[in-house]
């Protein structure tokens, strides 16, 4: 779920940037109250009362690592709906994706983009400690994804066609290879 501070700042929750580790960090500050699910979209919550006269931020991840991050979880979850289904070799896992994990598709996972408006400020999960200094110390590694580097993941195939099917999260928010 979207997560509000009774402070009147709300936090979009992007799976697989970071989001347990600020969820934790912000009930450790104050008051939250959920809304929506777990992985609503800014547009999802925009009718809350409190939405305008909030602040909202969410952290975004370098696509090519979110997806490697996305694969490991999904494999070493058992209790995730594909956890069954998804291949165990990313290559694989690569092409499983394209034909079913897109948005509109049986397994939808969004874009990263999708989740945000122009109403949400934007920190990127490489540069986290930008965020404010009092909410700093309270971030946790939770929910961690214990993989090699990404780049190790990825062939020139399949770089490629993360890059074209994420070009949108990719040059929205700055990222490279």
């Amino acid at each position: 779920m979207a997560l509000c501070l009774n402070n009147g700042t709300i936090y979009i929750h992007i799976y697989k940037t970071g989001g347990e580790s600020v969820r934790h960090a912000m009930r450790q500050i104050g008051t939250c109250r959920e809304i929506g699910h777990k992985h609503s979209t800014a547009n999802e919550i925009k009718d809350e009362v409190f939405y305008n006269s909030s602040v909202k931020f969410t952290l975004v991840r370098n696509p090519y690592d979110w997806l490697v991050s996305l694969w490991w979880f999904i494999c070493k979850s058992e209790r995730h709906e594909l956890h069954r289904i998804i291949p165990k070799n990313f290559d694989s896992f690569i092409e499983f994706w394209v034909d079913n994990m897109q948005p509109g598709q049986k397994y939808q996972h969004n874009h990263q983009h999708h989740f945000i408006n122009k109403d949400v400020y934007i920190y990127k999960l490489e540069e986290i400690h930008t965020i404010r200094p009092t909410f700093l110390p309270l971030l946790k590694h939770i929910n961690t994804s214990n993989h090699r580097p990404y780049r190790e993941y990825y062939t020139n195939e399949t770089k490629a066609i993360v890059s074209r099917i994420l070009k949108k999260d990719i040059r929205k928010f700055g990222y490279e290879f």
